[in-house]
């Protein structure tokens, strides 16, 4: 919302993380630009795939506690999390488990960029 009270038309940005924190700093970066970018009113997604998923785990990355609290919505994929066998950990709070068909919305949301890493 603006600050007149309107509704921002704004799209979203959604961010797919697919690489492990054992990636190297590219990872951690990343979600440093996830936060920032939702620091500047931007509505942001940060989607966790494939390896990504770990970072979801305790001690997997510090950044996302950073994500969650700058207000960006941070989305594990289930899938991705039980090829891995972590599907049934516990997310930090204001994360939450999708499947691919709801991943499968977000990509294809015309009006939304996406941005891979």
């Amino acid at each position: 919302m603006s600050a007149g009270g309107v509704t921002d038309a704004r799209p979203g940005h959604l961010l797919v993380a697919s690489r492990g924190p054992w990636a190297g700093p590219g990872v951690e970066r990343f979600l440093s630009d996830a936060a920032a970018l939702a620091g500047t009113g931007t509505p942001v997604t940060v989607a966790l795939i494939a390896d990504a998923t770990a970072l979801a785990l305790p001690g997997g990355s510090a950044d996302l506690v950073t994500l969650l609290d700058a207000g960006v919505a941070v989305l594990v994929d289930r899938f991705s999390a039980a090829q891995r066998g972590v599907a049934g950990m516990d997310l930090p709070a204001g994360a939450r488990w999708v499947d691919a068909d709801e991943l499968a919305v977000l990509l294809l949301e015309p009006d939304v960029p996406v941005v891979w890493h």
